[in-house]
């Protein structure tokens, strides 16, 4: 949530306050502390956006921010939904067990997910893609939560679609098909005919079990 107040508590500290958080999982909330700077916007709504990551970086985070905040919008609109938060925070970090996580208010993004600089690489798709799914997850997943993980479908695969929701209405019709089925029809595919495929809905308890269904299953079938 936004910082409400910060007091001095010494010469050499300082205390920080932080408006309350509405309900959610445990598993969504998460800090960051760094020495990051960072490039803000607004979504139409009012909706503060910023985008963090190492100074010499900034640059490289603009197609992340401007992603974010126009997949804010379109997903306002699709869903009829106000973004449920008064801002968020998205983290370039170094690489993390997952590929990104969808943390309330503070999207954590692996470097590789969240740089883009034309000419030097090809990243569009993957930091667009990324974005737009754990964006899509705070109305999937974080306002709406699943009861428990045998239901992971539910959430990462409706965050799955509406990837494809952003890129159809932020790129174009003809884009997004193709990415569509180039990506997730494919990876889906290849996930039932293997050796590993399972059920949509599977009965889970260990988080090992849990670990094994974060797979193209769960996300694209």
């Amino acid at each position: 949530m936004p910082q409400s107040a910060d007091r001095i508590i010494s010469n050499h500290s300082m205390q920080a306050e932080f408006e309350r958080t509405p309900r959610m999982s445990s598993y969504l909330v998460a800090y960051v502390i760094s020495n990051y700077s960072s490039i803000s916007t607004e979504t139409s709504t009012g909706i503060k956006i910023k985008a963090w990551i190492q100074a010499s970086k900034l640059n490289e985070i603009r197609l992340l921010l401007d992603y974010g905040r126009r997949s804010v919008e379109v997903f306002e609109k699709i869903f009829g939904i106000n973004f449920p938060l008064p801002k968020l925070d998205i983290v370039g970090v170094k690489k993390q067990l997952i590929s990104a996580m969808e943390n309330w208010g503070l999207i954590t993004m692996p470097l590789e997910n969240a740089l883009y600089s034309p000419g030097k690489n090809h990243n569009i798709h993957r930091v667009t893609a990324t974005v737009a799914h754990e964006i899509a997850h705070h109305w999937v997943g974080d306002l709406v939560s699943v009861k428990w993980w045998n239901e992971l479908w539910m959430k990462e695969g409706f965050a799955t679609v509406m990837e494809f929701y952003s890129s159809y209405y932020l790129k174009s019709p003809d884009i997004a098909l193709s990415s569509f089925f180039r990506n997730k029809w494919d990876g889906a595919i290849n996930s039932d005919t293997g050796s590993l495929t399972h059920p949509v809905t599977v009965p889970v308890q260990t988080p090992t079990q849990i670990d094994k269904i974060f797979d193209g299953i769960s996300y694209q079938k």
